[in-house]
């Protein structure tokens, strides 16, 4: 295994142990900050929202000057710092008001944006198997997320934050191993992004990922809302989503068997619609045990999309331009998460958890139907 592969796995698996404390916890960190509907949606949804500029920018510049681990660097030191002063303001016992929060976790979402698309590109361009990569980082969300719930008061002024800061910090020690450059030359970059994002099979593709995202962003917005208000303690609410990350490592592990198989488009189809049957039986549902035993479809609704969503970028996007493909669908996953979010919080604060849920069923049958009509566009020479 080389140098680059150790430091990549380390890399996932500290930055994704940050999201393993943030999305099933701070949703309920912020409520218990008297912050709800609306003004929870909107700090929550503000790390999607950067995340339409802070990839697609990103990754022309690291296209346009053939940068790679110096610019993941860059950002992983700028969320660290952001996270670090919430940390220390909360260690002092000063809670935030509204816009003095939204400001900080503002910040923090500039320079956590890029962090995934640069560490997937210099994944993408490793020999080894992006799944077994990117494994690594649903480790790290699994153990975050099982160990929060046990050790840390998701409620408590300061517990999160601190949290968040130290898996940062080890994020950006892993980092510093990567290589600074890509292999390919600087060039323009302009021209030819403009003619990929133009392109009809890969705009349908970016309107997929809008409409994936937007429907699975009720996941991570209101599941643990949800199960909190039907009687879920904090270790069970850690334990699905333990669970859930557990069955998409599997499915990471066997993706590059799976992907030489049956192409990227059939598969993106597959994942969507386990997402609309996943999200129609949570919305009539309320059975912790049997939500439970529901957790596993995340491998299909959210792991399956995802490493063909890499597979569809890595064949589509030129090498020399392979940031700025990856980009672009970050940035439309990011805008379809801004999007859900802020809907499902509102939604959820008015109508309740079934609605949602339901709501999002129909979001992810329409992102099927979509994908499929990849399947039927002439797929162009990579």
């Amino acid at each position: 295994m080389s140098r680059t592969t150790l430091a990549l796995c380390a890399h996932y698996f500290a930055t994704f142990a940050a999201l393993g404390v943030i999305f099933p916890f701070f949703p309920n960190w912020l409520s218990a900050r008297r912050l709800s509907g609306l003004e929870l949606s909107a700090i929550v949804a503000l790390r999607p929202v950067l995340g339409v500029v802070g990839p697609l920018v990103s990754g022309l510049v690291a296209d346009r000057l053939a940068l790679r681990g110096s610019m993941l660097r860059l950002v992983s030191v700028g969320a660290l710092a952001v996270m670090s002063g919430l940390a220390a303001i909360s260690a002092f016992g000063i809670e935030l008001a509204f816009w003095p929060l939204f400001c900080l976790v503002f910040a923090y979402a500039v320079f956590r944006s890029p962090m995934l698309t640069l560490a997937d590109t210099v994944a993408l361009e490793e020999r080894a198997s992006y799944g077994a990569l990117r494994l690594w980082g649903s480790l790290g969300f699994m153990v975050a997320a099982l160990t929060t719930g046990w050790f840390v008061d998701p409620e408590a002024l300061a517990g999160l934050p601190i949290a968040v800061a130290v898996v940062l910090l080890v994020a950006l020690l892993a980092a510093l191993p990567l290589p600074v450059r890509a292999e390919h030359m600087p060039r323009p970059v302009w021209q030819d992004a403009r003619r990929l994002a133009a392109g009809r099979v890969y705009a349908t593709f970016l309107a997929v990922a809008v409409i994936w995202a937007a429907a699975h962003g009720c996941y991570n917005v209101t599941i643990s809302l949800y199960l909190r208000d039907l009687g879920a303690s904090p270790r069970f609410i850690g334990l699905c989503w333990a669970l859930a990350t557990l069955t998409e490592v599997a499915l990471l592990a066997a993706s590059g068997s799976l992907l030489r198989r049956v192409d990227a488009r059939t598969l993106l189809v597959v994942g969507l619609l386990a997402g609309a049957v996943r999200w129609g039986l949570v919305s009539a549902i309320e059975s912790l045990p049997v939500l439970l035993a529901l957790q596993p479809l995340h491998a299909l609704s959210f792991a399956l999309v995802w490493v063909s969503a890499m597979d569809f970028v890595k064949r589509h996007a030129p090498a020399h331009i392979l940031a700025t493909g990856q980009g672009l669908f970050a940035a439309a996953m990011a805008g379809g998460s801004g999007i859900g979010i802020l809907g499902w919080g509102t939604l959820y604060a008015t109508l309740g958890g079934a609605t949602v849920y339901r709501a999002a069923a129909v979001v992810a049958l329409v992102g099927a139907m979509a994908a499929a009509s990849l399947r039927s566009m002439r797929q162009p020479p990579s």
